[in-house]
């Protein structure tokens, strides 16, 4: 659940509310890697802190366990209320450095496209023999199949039959 800046800067501190201002979006953009991987820690480190003393106070107040170190003042709400102002803070943050990370993917990719576009393009080109063309029109080509040889004796015997089987073919 979101709730105002103005109600969470009244549970802080504020040195919590200056350092928790910069996760804010105006000034988050400005910050550098180092200043971004700093902030992430220590604001991990409070969140963890709020988890850890809610849940020692969740302990306490159930009576499973006894109370650790001194009592605790208040109730576990503002604990908790806290440790939830950190978390959104921390996963602002968390998105900030994944946008970042994907830009620099994206910046490195595209980098790496245009250098092989650019090798791509100064290669010089070979191409393959294209093979038989038709310049002056088709070529003749040997065909596969045998051409039946008849001995110059049988030539007139073939016509002659040939001739009788379409005379009785005709007379049909």
């Amino acid at each position: 659940m979101t709730t105002s800046w103005k109600a969470d800067r009244s549970k802080l501190s504020h040195e919590e509310a200056e350092l928790l201002k910069k996760t804010k979006q105006p000034l988050i953009t400005g910050l550098s890697g180092d200043e971004l991987g700093a902030l992430v820690g220590r604001v991990r480190g409070m969140r963890e802190k709020e988890r850890t003393l809610t849940r020692d106070m969740r302990r306490a107040i159930s009576g499973r366990k006894g109370e650790r170190g001194s009592s605790f003042p208040g109730n576990v709400e503002q604990p908790s209320q806290r440790k939830a102002i950190f978390a959104s803070a921390l996963k602002r943050l968390n998105a900030e450095a994944a946008r970042r990370r994907a830009d620099e993917a994206k910046e490195a990719t595209t980098a790496a496209l245009r250098k092989a576009l650019k090798r791509k393009n100064a290669a010089q080109r070979t191409f393959p023999d294209p093979g038989r063309t038709a310049r002056r029109g088709m070529a003749n080509l040997q065909s596969g199949r045998r051409h039946a040889v008849l001995d110059r004796a049988d030539v007139g015997r073939a016509v002659q039959t040939t001739k009788a089987a379409q005379a009785k073919r005709d007379a049909r």
